[in-house]
């Protein structure tokens, strides 16, 4: 899913199916401010690819999400305007990182509070 330029989206227990073949992320927000993703569920991607990826995003909050095997992260965020993430209630014990930040997001920008994640992430 590929969401761009709105205001007040949500998601709620949302599972996703693709092929194996899959490259791409399965949610893209891109320049979204109040965006609330509860429950997303997808298969393993194979890929090198985030299953959440952020972009110039605002007011997130990202809970009770389950990373799928082998993810290389399950949120990935950035621009400057990216602002005020929360991830919470997720089980991130799959994902190698559970979120990555570019260098151009200010270090305050992601919180990551409550969530199940591997002993060394």
């Amino acid at each position: 899913m590929y969401v761009r330029h709105a205001v007040g989206v949500g998601m709620h227990n949302v599972k996703f199916r693709s092929l194996p073949t899959e490259q791409r992320p399965a949610l893209v927000s891109d320049n979204v401010t109040s965006l609330e993703v509860a429950g997303l569920r997808v298969p393993a991607q194979g890929n090198g690819s985030p299953v959440i990826d952020l972009r110039q995003t605002r007011d997130a909050w990202i809970r009770d999400g389950r990373a799928p095997s082998d993810a290389p992260s399950f949120i990935n965020v950035t621009g400057a305007e990216s602002a005020e993430i929360l991830v919470s209630g997720c089980d991130l014990l799959r994902a190698t990182l559970p979120v990555t930040v570019a260098a151009d997001v200010a270090p305050a920008t992601v919180t990551v509070a409550n969530n199940v994640l591997r002993a060394n992430a």
